[in-house]
């Protein structure tokens, strides 16, 4: 049974709350106690014009969302190099020892997940548009840095100052969907980043299979070199046209026309979700810790963010192992990839439409789960190939839906700049443990990595469905409380300053 609760908006009726058909018989007494909160404010009552909420929304999507999309293009491009380098002998070049190579993946991380809770709190004071353009520009030239590595101690730095900068991407795109997109419109448009995702790991492939055949100059000969210094300068080359497209503060847009940009205010004040005056206050982090939503969310990241960026740079050395040597892997991770994105978008698609989250998350950790078991189990190459596209079902449905879900059940800004940037800081701190579990000594099958990636993904199916039923306790407490209230004659008013602790909000699932 699934209780939730979301605003309709339209040019000639009221505002108010209606919920699903599974709402249980006797929330129809708190609908009728908003629609009597609802007669003593009729004269605040905001009208959006429809037609020019489709412009503005057009809008935001062609100027905003593709160029979030482009920004995470070249992040996951950049970060997933090491995986298609490695196919051409990076790790013997630079003559990395034991499982330094797995080390430095590792390291990325380190700084990855310090500096994320940071970027996601700073992001209303310094802006969207300063952040992402100052972090992209530096990730760049430090991908091109990699192109001169000689050693392990250069590949360690490169990676701690790329995870350093990488941090304010992510967390940030998650974060400024859902201050400008309501719960049914934003799912959508991350659905698209994280379609873009997928297709830079498939475009990394190609671009990797073309260029690992070139040589440089002397003393930086390997086609490896190449690969960084292309991508590198692919992301800086595409800066300056940030630099006058993406806008600084949306509110005042050069594409909006004046008409769009009050419509745009109106949508700040009309939709809660999207409310942006709520100040920063500690007490917002410390209610968070105390919060088990918060842990939950957090635990399935973690558990399924393992298997994406393994993922990246694991998946074609795992290739490699079932007849398809050296660059050649790199082209055969492609098909797995584009299949991937595909199925992100069905997924994304279908989660709107039901406005479901929690079952199609749980359908894809199990086809996950089963990729992974084909991979352990089977001898076949052709078996194991099939294995992964398996498990790419679960890679980028189970990390993009969660953090949307975790957006679809908070209201105020610096609420969800927590919850969003602490997860992700937990998510992302798989990405110190990938580099261990998936062991050079282990190499090329990973056997000992499958099978930690196969064991978290057990605990997310455990993970979500406890999370369902703690939200469904949530949500009949809330409905026991407004109705046992408002049968003794004292009915409870709504509060929306305290988000999702308001006692009318029902969380979604």
């Amino acid at each position: 049974m699934v209780l939730s609760i979301s605003k309709v908006s339209t040019d000639k009726s009221n505002e108010h709350y209606q919920y699903n058909s599974s709402t249980p018989k006797d929330a129809s007494k708190i609908i009728e106690n908003i629609t009597e909160d609802d007669e003593e404010s009729k004269e605040n009552e905001i009208f959006i014009d429809k037609q020019v909420e489709k412009r503005v929304l057009r809008k935001l999507d062609l100027f905003v969302v593709t160029w979030l999309a482009l920004f995470y293009f070249f992040c996951q491009l950049d970060r997933s190099n090491l995986g298609f380098a490695n196919t051409a002998g990076f790790s013997n070049d630079i003559r990395l020892k034991n499982n330094e190579f797995g080390d430095a993946n590792s390291y990325l991380y380190i700084t990855y997940l310090t500096f994320e809770p940071v970027n996601t709190l700073i992001l209303k004071k310094i802006t969207p548009k300063i952040l992402m353009i100052t972090c992209a520009f530096a990730w760049g030239i430090t991908t091109l840095c990699q192109g001169f590595i000689q050693n392990a101690g250069g590949l360690y730095a490169c990676r701690l100052v790329m995870g350093f900068f990488e941090s304010g991407i992510l967390p940030v795109i998650y974060l400024l969907s859902s201050t400008i997109y309501t719960k049914t419109e934003k799912s959508k448009r991350q659905s698209f980043v994280y379609f873009i995702a997928a297709l830079a790991s498939a475009f990394g492939g190609l671009l990797a299979y073309g260029l690992l055949r070139v040589t440089g100059p002397k003393h930086l000969e390997e086609g490896w070199r190449i690969l960084f210094f292309a991508e590198g300068l692919m992301t800086i080359g595409v800066l300056p046209l940030a630099i006058f497209i993406f806008p600084k503060h949306f509110n005042k847009a050069w594409f909006f026309t004046e008409e769009e940009k009050q419509c745009y205010e109106q949508r700040l004040v009309y939709y809660p979700e999207l409310h942006e005056s709520d100040k920063f206050e500690w007490k917002v982090v410390i209610n968070m810790f105390k919060d088990f939503k918060f842990y939950t969310h957090a635990i399935w990241q973690f558990c399924c963010a393992l298997s994406f960026y393994s993922s990246s740079t694991f998946l074609p050395k795992i290739v490699s192992s079932m007849g398809y040597t050296g660059i050649n892997s790199n082209l055969m991770v492609v098909p797995i990839y584009i299949y991937g994105a595909i199925y992100y978008m069905v997924i994304a698609t279908l989660s709107d439409h039901f406005k479901i989250r929690s079952l199609f998350m749980g359908l894809s950790t199990v086809a996950m789960a089963i990729g992974y078991a084909i991979l352990l189990g089977a001898k076949k190459n052709g078996v194991r190939y099939f294995g992964c596209f398996f498990m790419i079902m679960g890679i980028y449905p189970t990390t993009g839906l969660n953090m949307m879900w975790i957006g679809d059940n908070l209201l105020t800004h610096y609420q969800k700049a927590s919850y969003v940037g602490f997860s992700m800081a937990i998510a992302n701190s798989s990405g110190l443990v990938y580099g261990q579990v998936f062991r050079a000594q282990d190499a090329p099958r990973y056997d000992y990595g499958i099978k930690v990636g196969l064991i978290l993904t057990c605990v997310a199916i455990a993970d979500i469905i406890v999370l369902v039923f703690h939200l469904r306790y949530l949500n009949r407490k809330k409905v026991k409380a407004l109705n046992e209230a408002r049968e003794q004659g004292h009915p409870l008013k709504r509060q929306p300053e305290l988000g999702d602790k308001d006692p009318y909000y029902l969380y979604t699932f």
